[in-house]
């Protein structure tokens, strides 16, 4: 080929290679461009719990719980309770017998909280004014395992919800009239469970008297026998699962020889010194496919304040774990990404009481602190959030909201943004300082609190709520 002809094979090759490399390029833009819609748009959804998250409030009343009804069609405000036998804390929800056929609820582990400090997830999913919706609920206790209490039908009778009992011996006699959990019996003796929509329960009628039947009492292994014809009948009472025996006289004989120190009857004394916390978020779906959020926090406790607060002097610290609904911001401008999701974060306060050690600017108040938080096993690098001095309530009086709650507080947080706010309550001992002692005693101080918050950074936003127990 002529130089001519290779001088124009090149420029070819060359206009080829600029169009491949203007091909790539804007291949690359429209790439580009796609992310920044994705991230965009991911901003725009995280951006909604942010909302959400500034539009939650932290009142001052009295503490409510947020759980969903089976319709959800309005904001709720059911009961919620916690208890502990053995094994894992278990969670319940009060619902309508309706709610409870319909199941409207799923729970699941959540992570871990903290040590001490044990979880489940609540979720629900349904239709509320054609627009459909899905509720998360997370839940955390401290609650411990209940304890034993002695075989002596002062003990046994003395257990909540248990009445009635007599005892030969070690034998318990479960007579006429007398009711007991269901959860203290096992075995043959015990009816099946109620049907959720059953309000008449239901009952096991034993003719043959002479007939053992081996089964557990209060965890003590053993034989039921009926002295006499009998009849044994289960019914959920006021939300309880109840054994009532109607006619005759059932007899629990353990089995085996009287252990060393005494029989104990197990899971007898329910822990009634502990603290939950949690939140609740509502995600609906709106018409133009967008997603709005509501979120809740709710905190509770065992064992209100019933001495007067003012007779206690001192300062006492209390350590504890929180969680809750976070808003992450990284970078700036084009290249500003919004996340959101769970945290679980440190708590920790200090209370400062009466008593001449103590300031007079600073008496009655409490503060502190939520730090580390994490969402996994990811530190989110947000400062630590400031709970600001709050004054504790020492008065009780009125009707909620418009009443003083022994021991409630309220205050506001500051993580560096805009000020957010924080409420809580204690529990739990609340003794004075016995006549002619010190009061360096540690029962004079109330033994746990739990409250609840929002809180903004200059990278975020956090709503949450925490339990935390006195350090001894």
């Amino acid at each position: 080929a002529s130089a001519a002809d290779l001088a124009k094979a090149n420029m070819v090759i060359g206009a080829a290679g600029a169009k491949i490399a203007q091909l790539e390029e804007d291949i690359q833009d429209a790439k580009d461009d796609q992310a920044d819609e994705r991230r965009l748009a991911s901003n725009a959804v995280s951006m909604q719990v942010a909302e959400a998250i500034n539009d939650h409030t932290v009142p001052g009343d009295t503490p409510s719980e947020f759980m969903a009804p089976a319709t959800a069609s309005t904001a709720p405000d059911t009961d919620f309770g916690v208890s502990r036998s053995s094994g894992a804390a278990k969670f319940t929800l009060t619902q309508t017998v309706a709610q409870k056929r319909d199941k409207p609820y799923a729970m699941s582990s959540a992570p871990s909280a903290g040590t001490g400090w044990m979880g489940n997830s609540f979720t629900h999913s349904g239709t509320s004014a054609k627009r459909p919706f899905t509720e998360v609920g997370v839940v955390y206790t401290d609650i411990e395992m209940a304890g034993p209490v002695m075989w002596t039908a002062d003990a046994l009778n003395g257990v909540s919800g248990v009445t009635g009992l007599t005892l030969t011996g070690e034998a318990v006699s479960i007579g006429s009239g007398a009711t007991v959990g269901a959860s203290r019996l096992t075995g043959g003796i015990l009816p099946s469970e109620p049907a959720a929509d059953d309000d008449t329960g239901t009952e096991r009628v034993f003719t043959a008297p002479t007939t053992s039947r081996s089964g557990t009492f209060f965890g003590v292994t053993g034989n039921f026998v009926c002295a006499g014809a009998c009849t044994v009948e289960r019914n959920i009472v006021a939300g309880a699962d109840v054994v009532t025996v109607t006619t005759g006289t059932v007899i629990f004989t353990p089995s085996g020889p009287t252990p060393a120190g005494g029989r104990m009857a197990k899971y007898a004394d329910p822990d009634t010194d502990y603290t939950y916390f949690g939140y609740w978020m509502k995600s609906t779906t709106l018409r133009d496919g967008t997603m709005e959020h509501d979120i809740e926090t709710f905190h509770g406790g065992m064992g209100n304040l019933t001495a007067d607060i003012t007779t206690v002097t001192g300062t006492a610290k209390y350590y504890g774990a929180a969680a809750g609904v976070y808003v992450k911001k990284d970078g700036t401008g084009d290249s500003l990404e919004v996340t959101d999701g769970k945290f679980t974060a440190d708590a920790m306060l200090t209370a400062r009481f009466g008593g001449t050690a103590i300031a007079a600017d600073d008496a009655f108040e409490v503060e502190g602190t939520i730090s580390r938080f994490m969402s996994g096993g990811t530190n989110l690098g947000f400062a630590d959030l400031a709970l600001n001095k709050a004054d504790i309530e020492s008065t009780t009086g009125g009707t909620p909201p418009n009443d003083t709650v022994m021991g409630r507080f309220s205050g506001e947080t500051d993580g560096g943004g805009t000020s957010g706010n924080w409420s809580g309550m204690f529990f739990g001992n609340a003794n004075p300082t016995p006549t002619g002692l010190t009061d360096d005693f540690t029962d004079d101080y109330p033994t746990d609190v739990s409250g609840q918050f929002n809180g903004h950074f200059v990278n975020g936003h956090v709503a949450g709520a925490f339990g935390a127990e006195m350090d001894e």
